[in-house]
């Protein structure tokens, strides 16, 4: 069903909003940097990097980030089997080698006792990883300390990849900003959205200069035009950065909301002996962009997404994983099972900050009388 009265997570912008963006473009269509500059400030602002540059996709911002810290072809990054497709995809962008990690069952994402062996075992035959390549699955924190530390030891740059993580904190700092990069998303179905576009966040002025220099065709200072590399067409235009800009004071709301929603359906559908919900752990706080839920049996995720697309409500299936796609399953990976478990088990269901109260009782409603038949 292409159509629905339900979606899973539409954007939330108001006429009163977008009535706001002509003139605020007109006002700075003689230099869209200015607007640029506002939206990656007021991201800086709330997150607490000192660095961000804004994109036209978070899938650039790995891509620059990628580059930015020497990411080589041949070398190998290190990357979640349980993620979205973008976040493996920046890394054959770059020529280098995706090592594919499973989840632990906690937070659902990368397991840090996997990352610690393969990094003792790549280290022991001298051949050290480039980069890990962090995700927040669902805008749940990963465990943060326990990946960052390993890293540290073996001396391996983070990449963040927090692209559905606006607003979410571990240990009561901004997901993003852990690593010596963080990537955020502002897609359609995102927190807060520019339509499409993205932000790469750093505290480093190095790497901020080369991924802006790089995602601006690669133009060398000079009064005419001068390319001493290849670059790319990655910078965020004007009109997407005003519209990203005049959300950020609502992120606060909205992440309220994103954690309201999830709590009416944690109140209503935890009762159920046999659904789990992706749980948060001590010290993290997630800002809940889709809700999820988990079933133990394999044949009631799919049974139910096929009843509500029958009323008209889309739910998605949880992430295939990535060593599952044809593309990428000769890949080195090491898996335990979690990834395909959530796969075949999971369900996300409609979490829209536009969702309103009704909606989400009568997707309750139906989902209760799926659950009896």
């Amino acid at each position: 069903m292409s159509e629905f009265r339900i979606k899973l997570a539409p954007p939330d912008i108001d006429a009163a909003m977008l009535k706001q963006l002509p003139g605020c473009f007109a006002n700075g269509a003689a230099d869209p940097g200015k607007s640029l500059r506002r939206f990656e400030q007021a991201i800086c602002q709330r997150s607490g990097v000192t660095q961000a540059l804004a994109v036209n996709s978070g899938t650039s911002a790995l891509h620059l980030a990628l580059l930015a810290l020497g990411v080589n072809p041949g070398d190998e990054v290190l990357c979640p089997a349980f993620t979205f497709v973008a976040t493996i995809n920046a890394i054959s962008y770059v020529g280098a080698i995706p090592i594919i990690v499973d989840s632990e069952r906690d937070t659902w994402n990368m397991d840090p006792g996997i990352v610690e062996d393969i990094l003792k075992s790549r280290v022991a035959s001298n051949k050290k990883p480039a980069a890990l390549l962090l995700a927040h699955t669902y805008g749940m924190p990963a465990k943060v300390a326990q990946v960052v530390a390993l890293c540290q030891k073996y001396e391996i740059p983070v990449i963040e990849d927090a692209a559905g993580s606006l607003g979410a904190r571990y240990e009561g700092q901004f997901l993003g900003t852990f690593g010596d990069v963080g990537i955020l998303s502002f897609n359609y179905n995102k927190i807060i959205t520019t339509g499409g576009g993205g932000m790469l966040l750093t505290n480093r002025a190095d790497i901020k200069e080369k991924a802006a220099y790089l995602a601006t065709q690669a133009r060398s200072r000079a009064p005419y035009y001068v390319h001493r590399d290849v670059g790319y067409n990655y910078q965020m235009n004007g009109l997407a950065a005003e519209l990203g800009a005049s959300q950020i004071h609502l992120l606060d709301e909205r992440i309220k909301k994103k954690r309201t929603i999830f709590n009416n359906y944690y109140r209503t559908l935890q009762t159920y002996d046999f659904i789990a919900f992706q749980e948060e752990q001590p010290g993290s706080c997630s800002n809940r962009w889709l809700t999820t839920l988990i079933f133990d049996r394999p044949d009631i995720a799919g049974s139910l997404k096929k009843y509500l697309e029958e009323n008209s409500i889309e739910a998605r299936h949880l992430w295939n994983p990535m060593h599952r796609q044809p593309v990428f399953k000769h890949h080195p990976q090491y898996i335990n099972g979690t990834a395909d478990w959530l796969f075949k088990h999971g369900l996300a269901l409609p979490s829209g900050t536009n969702l309103s109260e009704g909606q989400q009782a009568e997707i309750i409603d139906l989902i209760r009388q799926f659950l009896k038949t």
